[in-house]
């Protein structure tokens, strides 16, 4: 386990809640196959070219963390208003 707030939210979460959250976050982030199993949440979805064909995998010990990891390899999810840069 990473953390003791990591093992704090495994153990509240029932079968039912994890099956809504991994459905919220599945609709987020189409084209991604999101579920929890063992205490992790896992990711699969294929890869954004499609002459590749491969199937990338994320994990991470709690929902929050598996949006962070969904956020950080860039794919399509939530739109977040973009900042403006005013050069000088």
């Amino acid at each position: 386990m990473c953390c003791a707030a990591c093992a704090a939210e495994r153990s509240r979460l029932t079968e039912q809640q994890s099956a809504n959250i991994a459905a919220l976050i599945g609709r987020a982030y189409p084209g991604w196959m999101i579920q929890r199993s063992h205490g992790t949440w896992w990711a699969i979805g294929r890869c954004p070219d499609p002459t590749c064909g491969c199937v990338r995998t994320l994990a991470a010990p709690t929902p929050g963390g598996l949006i962070r990891e969904l956020r950080l390899h860039l794919v399509p999810g939530p739109r977040r208003p973009q900042r403006r840069r005013v050069h000088a």
